[in-house]
């Protein structure tokens, strides 16, 4: 990061593509903005060419108050580009740059909820040249790899409850075959529940697939939640004491959760339809706040006596990572969107070291090939 000043010299940076995956290697290019100055155009003079790439990334939470934020600068990259020595030679020039992309970046997120209550993280590649004090920005979007849960794929509740139970255990069991999925597809799992042991019977099935966005307060304790109901399925009728069913879920959006978004808080919403959203919230796991994807399973009892709220069941959580092809290449970005240098120098102090420390893979090597369930494209 350079010194808290204020630029001299506007940059214009562009990128050869909007998103990239950790671990990619960027490429970019910048030239000047002299805002019909031909005073600044004629008398620029470089006299050190060192130029700083930087990867910054900002994370935002606003809960009915004011916005709270955690900056974390990835990576700052010096190189000298000796073509800007000649500057007044060829004023109007573009000068190419690459840096990889970090393989601990987060995510891109967005989560309009309302004008009031939404979070993001957000990613801007800086360029400087500290020598005439130019400074610019440009947003970018990455992606979420394939990240494979330490958890089981098959997860087994036993209940026993007095007074609910009483003579009997309960035995639930989901199966995945995989625990990571990309946006837009499918995701099978097999619930099975044993009431062999059990004076009760099987009324039916109930599962429900969920979004829960958590906030955090300054000291990470759970400050709020969210939670979007994107699927429900039910099976009723007759059952015998050992039941198994297989579901399908959709990893996506249905319309009466996208169609609420506040599409105006983005800034970036030329081109971005509300049912795309989805592809920019992934699993994760920030400072100030997460996002989790996860399956409700429970069996409905057949007695009058008791309710569904006290239905033996249990969770089992995904992994929802960016589709292969998301490029999002119709969007385009409304500079208001990006931060200021001001905002960006304002916290500049800020330690490195706040994001928590992420296991790392290769891009999308966990997930099976044989095992990737078929793409679709948004539905309106």
């Amino acid at each position: 990061m350079g010194a808290n000043v204020q630029a001299q010299y506007k940059l214009n940076v562009k990128l050869d593509k909007m998103t990239y995956a950790p671990g990619e290697l960027l490429s970019g290019s910048f030239s000047f903005i002299y805002d019909n100055d031909k005073a600044k155009k004629k008398n620029i003079k470089i006299k050190n060419p060192a130029v700083n790439i930087s990867i910054i990334q900002t994370e935002t939470i606003k809960n009915n108050s004011k916005p709270r934020t955690k900056q974390n600068s990835l990576i700052t990259q010096s190189m000298n580009i000796n073509q800007l020595l000649d500057i007044n030679k060829n004023p109007d020039g573009i000068f190419t740059f690459q840096i990889q992309v970090p393989l601990n970046a987060q995510p891109s997120f967005e989560w309009p909820h309302s004008e009031k209550i939404n979070a993001s993280l957000r990613s801007v590649i800086q360029v400087e040249i500290n020598d005439i004090k130019a400074s610019g920005t440009s947003f970018l979007l990455i992606k979420k790899n394939s990240t494979p849960l330490n958890s089981p794929l098959e997860i087994v509740e036993k209940s026993h409850k007095m007074g609910i139970f009483t003579g009997g255990d309960v035995l639930l069991r989901l199966n995945f075959q995989t625990n990571t999925f990309p946006i837009y597809s499918k995701v099978p799992f097999q619930f099975t529940i044993d009431f062999s042991q059990s004076k009760y019977k099987i009324k039916g099935v109930n599962c429900t697939f969920k979004r829960k966005v958590k906030m955090f307060d300054a000291n990470g304790s759970n400050l709020q939640e969210f939670i979007d109901e994107l699927e429900e399925k039910n099976i009723n009728g007759n059952m015998t004491k050992v039941q198994t069913e297989n579901f399908l879920m959709d990893l996506r959006d249905p319309v009466e959760v996208y169609k609420k978004y506040c599409m105006k808080i983005l800034g970036m919403a030329n081109g971005l339809q509300p049912n795309q959203l989805i592809t920019l919230m992934p699993s994760f796991k920030g400072s100030l706040f997460s996002c989790e994807y996860y399956i409700k399973c429970k069996a409905i009892i057949d007695t009058p006596l008791l309710s569904v709220v006290n239905s033996p069941f249990l969770y089992g959580t995904i992994d929802a990572f960016s589709p292969f092809d998301n490029d999002i290449s119709n969007v385009t970005i409304n500079p208001d969107m990006l931060p200021t240098m001001e905002e960006i120098e304002e916290q500049g102090n800020l330690s490195q070291q706040q994001y928590p420390p992420q296991r790392q893979f290769p891009p999308y090597q966990q997930y099976p090939p044989q095992q990737i369930p078929p793409q679709y494209p948004p539905q309106q």
